[in-house]
């Protein structure tokens, strides 16, 4: 009975001191990020980003960030993305503790090794994975953007990509989800390819667009990896993804 009682208190223990802490000193709008890491009490500290508050009805959006991330740039899959400094990010679970994506993508990249045109993994720290900070964002954002993009340009993006994807499979490691949004953009507006997603570990597969027909849809391998980079061509040459009219989520079978 006494160890049910302390596994029940245990959490209540921990919301408690949070709300004993904050308190007394909370006032409505922006958190001070560097005033709460410095502060003497590690037994109630959290990192909060974003808190935003409205009337009708009740809207609160809180973040957690680890210590030294400053701003939540992003997300991909199942975890965020934060600024880290001027040259790095760092990718971080939602759920504090959920490593296995994290630690499957640092493996990868550990075997792909250096490559101009494929971001650059700086290795994995206690709270996540240090990355390459790509700050002028995806391509896809600059199809969103409205902006004009030369010929010239499309080609060197699509170039680029072939050349990566020619690269890790030398390194016989298959990316598995090919897509505009994964082809980030450095400080030269040149690509570099991210996300991995381990094929091995972690059952992904390409978007609805870029997948190739096949018998099992859980084999993936160099052919599935080339198809979905043919669909990438075609959404950087044309400027849009294919059958841009159907959705991926409600046209599944259609596509």
């Amino acid at each position: 009975m006494l160890t049910t009682l302390r596994l029940l208190w245990s959490p209540l223990d921990t919301v408690f001191k949070f709300v004993y802490y904050f308190l007394p000193s909370w006032k409505p709008g922006e958190v001070d990020i560097e005033e709460m890491n410095s502060s003497s009490s590690s037994s109630a500290r959290m990192w909060l980003l974003d808190m935003k508050f409205s009337p009708h009805p009740p809207n609160v959006e809180v973040r957690i960030a680890p210590p030294g991330v400053s701003q939540i740039i992003g997300c991909s899959g199942q975890h965020f993305i934060g600024l880290f400094n001027k040259s790095t990010v760092l990718m971080y679970p939602y759920i504090p503790g959920d490593r296995v994506g994290i630690e499957v993508e640092a493996g990868l990249l550990n075997l792909v090794g250096s490559h101009p045109w494929i971001i650059a993994s700086r290795g994995l720290n206690e709270h996540g994975l240090v990355l390459q900070y790509a700050r002028n964002g995806n391509v896809c954002d600059r199809f969103t953007s409205g902006h004009d993009i030369s010929f010239d340009q499309r080609l060197r993006w699509c170039r680029q990509a072939a050349e990566a994807v020619k690269y890790i499979h030398q390194k016989r490691v298959i990316h598995c989800d090919i897509n505009v949004r994964d082809l980030l953009r450095d400080d030269k507006f040149d690509v570099l390819l991210a996300d991995f997603q381990g094929v091995l570990k972690w059952g992904s597969r390409e978007s609805s667009k870029a997948y190739m027909p096949r018998v099992h849809g859980d084999i993936l391998n160099a052919k599935t990896d080339i198809f979905a980079l043919g669909s990438l061509f075609y959404h950087i040459m044309m400027g849009h993804e294919p059958f841009p009219e159907l959705n991926d989520w409600e046209h599944d079978e259609e596509i």
